[in-house]
């Protein structure tokens, strides 16, 4: 049996990368959060929020607001080495030790079980 190896992916430093980035650009740009909260259609506290890592946004916003911001979406968004996690459990399979995430060990236990 072999398991490829997971890639757990920290959302709270995804999320909060993506705002840094837009919030960085926003700046750039001389762009109030009020201006840029009427361009794609949001509230201020929305973009308030996403630049802060708090608020989770949808694709079709992250790119309208990259298109407000003359950035491309590949600009904010980061590496999976950037805001992924290493796995930190050990199991054995036929002889052959693998690392794996924990949420990929509680799913093979709970296969085991059954």
């Amino acid at each position: 049996m072999s398991i490829i190896p997971v890639v757990e992916v920290n959302e709270k430093l995804l999320y909060t990368t993506i705002g840094e980035r837009l919030r960085r650009r926003r700046v750039e740009t001389n762009t109030t959060q009020a201006q840029l909260a009427d361009e794609v259609g949001v509230l201020r506290t929305s973009v308030t929020n996403i630049e802060a890592g708090r608020q989770k946004l949808p694709l079709h916003l992250l790119y309208k607001l990259c298109a407000a911001l003359d950035v491309e979406v590949s600009y904010v968004l980061p590496t999976v080495e950037q805001v992924g996690e290493t796995p930190t459990a050990t199991v054995e399979v036929d002889g052959v030790s693998e690392q794996l995430t924990p949420r990929l060990v509680e799913f093979l236990r709970s296969l085991k079980e059954d």
